[in-house]
């Protein structure tokens, strides 16, 4: 009887132990696709990782739906090329997703309902399905990289806090209704002229019903475009030519430039220590606060890079040549947040950089 007592008693501590011990989401996670997996963790962070399409999903069946009131932020890795069907349907709470330059389309639904503020669409999308971001009232600015080329039907309808839209010269179908009831949308503005606009198969309702916005022509698609050609030292800034000391080159099929180019026009801060032969990137949010936004940690010779608190592997290292540090640049500016598109047609590089 006295080991029965033991017994009953260590039983009964550990079940108040376990019923006041706090409440914390345990680790998740599974298969998404052939070759993807997802993880979601105890803060909210969802993450796909892998290589190519992500499975498509009814309403309410993707794995992680059960916990999607959990779910903040949603990072999808380079690697991934599709996001499925109603894949983050409902993830309510999810007021930031990162989207990799390797994605190829958007699913339908795949975003609808979530909380986010903006996004921006990378140049790869072909294609963004039938009602991707339908419902998601907090989003404000909608911004679509050069190269995207079709909006399904509804695909930002009942967005209503939207206020402004870029949209680049590549559309070539708009659905309609796309953005039926965005009731606060005062601009969008269009890389291409009046004529590219009528040559494109667009809906004549695509605005349905959205506030009374402006449509402006010929307008930049992003806040900086830096246009950069193989062999020559003049560059094109929003359109002016701009000297550079040096032009860029191609060394084992990436392109590298100095990194001061990039500094200048992009508003970061270069720090290159010559003892340990390390070049220290910094991005600020704000030029009067100089509050400290990515960081960006490069050796010489090395393939890796410390981005924040996490190595990444590049594809090429930096070197010196000619008293000059040079860095790859689609690495680098898609660090940056940028955009990177190659034009093998003409040797340029194009690199879009969108204000958060």
């Amino acid at each position: 009887m006295k080991k029965l007592r033991v017994i009953l008693s260590l039983t009964l501590c550990l079940i108040i132990m376990v019923s006041l011990a706090p409440n914390v989401m345990a680790l998740s996670g599974g298969a998404c696709g052939e070759d993807l997996k997802w993880v979601l963790d105890d803060e909210g962070v969802l993450t796909i990782n892998g290589n190519g399409p992500m499975f498509d999903y009814d309403l309410e069946r993707a794995p992680w739906s059960d916990s999607r009131d959990n779910i903040k932020k949603i990072i999808i890795r380079k690697g991934v090329t599709t996001v499925g069907k109603s894949a983050f349907y409902e993830c309510k709470n999810v007021t930031n997703i990162e989207i990799p330059h390797t994605l190829v389309e958007i699913g339908d639904r795949a975003f609808s309902s979530t909380a986010i503020t903006d996004i921006k669409i990378p140049e790869n999308v072909k294609k963004i399905g039938e009602m991707a971001f339908l419902v998601c009232t907090s989003l404000r600015t909608v911004t679509i990289a050069d190269g995207v080329e079709e909006i399904d039907d509804f695909a930002f309808e009942y967005c209503s806090s939207l206020t402004t839209v870029k949209l680049p010269r590549s559309i070539k179908k708009m659905g309609m209704c796309v953005f039926r009831m965005c009731d606060s949308l005062k601009d969008v503005y269009y890389s291409g002229s009046e004529e590219d606009w009528s040559k494109a198969k667009v809906e004549q309702n695509w605005a349905h019903l959205a506030g009374q916005h402006t449509f402006h022509y010929n307008s930049r698609n992003s806040d900086i475009r830096l246009v950069l050609k193989i062999g020559e030292k003049t560059a094109l800034v929003n359109e002016k030519p701009v000297e550079n000391d040096v032009s860029p080159i191609i060394s084992n099929g990436r392109t590298m430039l100095p990194v001061r180019f990039l500094a200048e026009n992009l508003g970061i801060d270069v720090y290159w220590d010559g003892t340990t032969g390390t070049v220290t990137i910094i991005e600020s949010t704000n030029e009067k606060m100089k509050k400290v936004k990515r960081t960006i940690v490069l050796t010489v010779g090395s393939n890796e890079a410390i981005i924040g608190s996490n190595i990444v592997t590049m594809d090429a290292p930096a070197f010196i040549q000619d008293s000059r540090t040079y860095l790859p640049v689609r690495f680098i500016a898609e660090q940056l947040g940028c955009y990177v598109e190659w034009r093998p047609d003409t040797q340029q590089v194009v690199i879009d950089k969108y204000f958060d």
